[in-house]
């Protein structure tokens, strides 16, 4: 059974950052690094955002989801998760979606970066409600590229 809650510890985290998918790992820059590196960026980003969620199948972590405040109606979500089992793909999209929507309630604009071809997140991010801004690529010196997903409330009416 898949359920998610209010994120209120990282306990989990020594452990999980293990298993944390390899594009996940890309897109913090720790591919090469420690799991140290990976622990640390999941504590440095969950001491900097609000509204953390973490979602979990019976008693282990699958995702952690948050929003960082940039300022005033602009928030930045970040996604991590483990592989998530095809057979419980499709309440992981219904449950991501909600969460997504409590974000959403808080925000006019939401934004941030995934790799440019990873295609898999490319889809799940748009089930979301997100569009995906192939023009607004960041390079970076390691040779990875990043491409800008977005959503604005003011899309909905159109």
């Amino acid at each position: 059974m898949l359920y998610y809650e209010p994120l209120t510890s990282t306990d989990f985290t020594d452990e999980w950052s293990s298993v944390l998918r390899l594009q996940d790992q890309m897109e913090i820059g720790a591919l090469n690094q420690s799991k140290d590196y990976i622990k640390n960026a999941i504590a440095n980003i969950l001491q900097k955002s609000h509204y953390n969620y973490v979602l979990y199948k019976d008693d282990t972590v699958l995702s952690i989801f948050g929003v960082r405040n940039i300022e005033d109606g602009i928030g930045m979500p970040w996604f991590l998760s483990a592989e998530i089992p095809k057979s419980v793909n499709c309440q992981f999209l219904k449950l991501s979606k909600k969460i997504v929507g409590r974000f959403q309630e808080k925000y006019d604009i939401l934004y941030n970066y995934t790799l440019y071809d990873n295609m898999v997140s490319h889809k799940w991010l748009k089930y979301l409600g997100f569009q995906i801004i192939y023009d607004n690529v960041i390079k970076k010196c390691d040779g990875r590229k990043l491409v800008r997903f977005e959503w604005r409330r003011e899309w909905e009416n159109y």
